[in-house]
């Protein structure tokens, strides 16, 4: 019940810092993707349930905070977080390096399902742009959250 609590709570934090910090981040056309990034970061310690779940909870505030068509954003989320958990089936040790690359490949993966869903209408090598610097983004900023997340675990047990 506490993990589901904390959860909840650094997807709610993710939404604040993806509708006030996020912009002011951007590079070019990327910035980071705060939700994606918790997703990722939670769901290395979850099994493929409580991914998914994670994920059906990531899409929700990324697409609340977008302001924009919430089903988009809820499957594709939901779809990384199922393979995601997917992927933690393979039991991989988990370190700061693997964060980062798994959330720099679940940025990617995420971003070209939502673009081949229909979100984006527009020019496609601006997108394709910002679509591979949040990924870069996302996967630096996912190790120190990894890490404190991380720590906290242990620190629990």
């Amino acid at each position: 019940m506490k993990s589901a609590v904390a959860a909840v709570a650094m997807l709610w934090l993710s939404g604040v810092l993806e509708s006030s910090l996020s912009p002011r981040l951007a590079i070019g056309y990327g910035s980071p993707d705060f939700p994606l990034i918790v997703l990722v970061c939670l769901g290395l310690f979850c099994d493929r349930r409580a991914t998914t779940l994670l994920g059906f909870g990531a899409g929700l505030v990324q697409g609340a905070v977008a302001g924009a068509n919430l089903t988009l954003y809820i499957a594709t989320r939901s779809v990384a977080g199922f393979l995601l958990g997917w992927f933690n089936q393979l039991e991989v040790q988990g370190n700061l390096l693997v964060a980062g690359l798994v959330c720099f490949v679940v940025s990617l993966g995420a971003q070209l399902l939502l673009m081949f869903l229909g979100v984006y209408h527009g020019s496609l090598p601006p997108f394709l742009a910002g679509t591979l610097i949040t990924a870069v983004y996302n996967g630096v900023i996912a190790m120190p959250v990894y890490a404190l997340l991380n720590k906290l675990a242990r620190s629990t047990r």
